[in-house]
């Protein structure tokens, strides 16, 4: 049906979302290394307050204390994660993060003190919340302006659906109810830490001109020096 004469025309449909989106190697490759981090983040997290309680024995008040301590190391381990991702580089920061995140999970299977138990639970956290930075840094440098958006939003997807699966595996080992069945879901959850660095290392590392340029705009520098201003001084 055409419209009438002199009738503004009609707004134009929405895209359809574009399928090679999944066709770009570095999606693809930021895809898998979150989905094995998400599985191994999901996993852990179905299994680990039963393995704290009754496997290594805390009382929920001590597994409260240690998680707030862990927490607060969290939350103060961004702004250096951030600054060590300005110096190096997102992907070296996380080739580090993921083997810390592996050998301290790896260790809870062991922990048998409660000052060890409370120095692993600080690493792990940390490490997790600067691997969520480094991530984010890494998203902004590799992903081409163009796709970013639908990228984090298919990005999410596949974090969602991987934290889904592990906690479905970790379902499954909980049915067995046995020291055994926990310490091997604390092994494949730290191994999921080693098998995300494939995808990693393959991840180009060059920052996107767009992104250089924002950078340059707002620290007043050029796209290759080093930024003038400390960020907390960017009061904005």
């Amino acid at each position: 049906m055409t419209a009438p004469p002199g009738a503004p025309p009609a707004p134009p449909l929405p895209a359809a979302p574009s399928p090679r989106l999944l066709n770009d190697p570095t999606v693809r490759r930021i895809a898998a290394l979150l989905s094995v981090n998400a599985v191994g983040n999901g996993l852990f997290l179905t299994i680990s307050t039963l393995w704290f309680t009754q496997g290594l024995g805390y009382s929920a008040t001590q597994v409260g204390l240690v998680l707030t301590v862990a927490g607060a190391c969290g939350i103060l381990i961004s702004f250096p994660a951030g600054r060590a991702c300005d110096r190096w580089n997102a992907k070296t920061v996380l080739t580090f993060l993921h083997l810390l995140q592996a050998a301290a999970i790896a260790l809870y299977a062991v922990a048998g003190s409660f000052p060890v138990f409370l120095a692993l639970a600080c690493l792990a956290t940390a490490g997790s919340r600067a691997n969520a930075t480094a991530r984010s840094t890494l998203y902004a440098h590799a992903l081409p302006a163009g796709i970013r958006t639908r990228a984090l939003a298919l990005l999410r997807a596949v974090n969602n659906v991987g934290i889904g699966a592990g906690a479905a595996l970790g379902s499954v080992l909980l049915t067995f109810d046995s020291d055994a069945a926990y310490r091997a879901a604390i092994c494949v959850s730290a191994s999921a830490f080693l098998l995300a660095l494939v995808p990693l290392r393959r991840i180009p590392t060059k920052v996107q001109p767009s992104v250089a340029h924002i950078t340059a705009a707002t620290w007043g520098t050029s796209v290759s020096g080093p930024p003038a201003l400390h960020p907390l001084r960017d009061l904005p």
